[in-house]
Parts: C-alpha cells; structure tokens; sequence
C-alpha cells in the first residue's frame, strides 16, 4: 500500500535522515556513565529524604497514639491515605483556613488551604491538610491529587 500527501512525505524525510550521528552523540558509554551517576546522587538523596521523614512522622504517630488512641491514629492515617497527603509532618496551632467537613469517627472536620484547584486538566489538586488533634492543635500535611 502507498502512502499518499502528508504521510508519503513524513516516510521518504525519515528514510533520508542521516541519523548515524544522533546515535553517535546520544548513546556514549561515557554519557550512560555520567547519567548514572547523577541518577545515583538523586535516588541517595530522595532515600535519605524518605528515611529522615519516616523517623520524624514516626515519632509524631507514636505521640498521637499515646495520648489519643489507635482508633484516632487510624482515623489520622486515614483521612492522610485518602488525600495523598505525604510531607515531613508538622505539629501547628489555630492555623486561619477554610473548615471541610469529614466524616471520621475520631473528628469531624478537617482544615484545608488549596492553592492548586483543578489545574490545567481540571483534576489537579494540591494544597495543606489539618487535621485537629487537641483543642487548637492540629497536624500539617502536603496533598497532592
């Protein structure tokens, strides 16, 4: 079958192209090499990232715990499960934004500061979750969706 108009013409272009020495530039063990490392540096520093972060939330889930209970934990890890919250944590007092309410057995509200609603695909959400632990005490956390 023969290509016809626009197609025909994309086809003979990409039969003439001399692509010998894209190749050449492109894929050099010493480029691989040089790429690998730097992935390497990346993938250390996020697991050191991640490891400091596991440590720091850990002792803030533990103090939840114990001061208010497993069935409140798992209602905190929840209610941050169920919006893709992830952050190193943070303990804050009064912060001033909008009330959403929930639907937790543990709490009944959460605060939420948006900055990203909808995005440019309409489905892109990000922002700061709250989550009241003590009276004027509440848990931070990034969320992105």
């Amino acid at each position: 079958m023969e290509e016809k108009g626009f197609n025909k013409n994309i086809m003979r272009d990409l039969k003439a192209m001399d692509t010998k020495s894209i190749d050449n530039d492109i894929i050099q063990p010493e480029y691989l090499e040089e790429e690998r490392k730097e992935m390497a540096k990346y993938y250390a520093a996020e697991a050191a990232q991640e490891a400091e972060w596991a440590l720091w939330n850990g002792r803030i889930f533990r103090a939840i715990l114990n001061q208010l209970g497993e069935e409140y934990l798992k209602d905190v890890m929840g209610c941050l499960d169920d919006s893709e919250a992830y952050d190193k944590f943070q303990l804050v007092r009064n912060p001033d934004v909008k009330r959403q309410k929930e639907g937790w057995d543990s709490f009944d509200h959460i605060l939420v500061d948006q900055y990203c609603n909808g995005g440019y695909a309409g489905d892109d959400f990000a922002g700061y979750i709250y989550i009241p632990l003590k009276e004027g005490l509440y848990l931070k956390s990034h969320y992105s969706m």
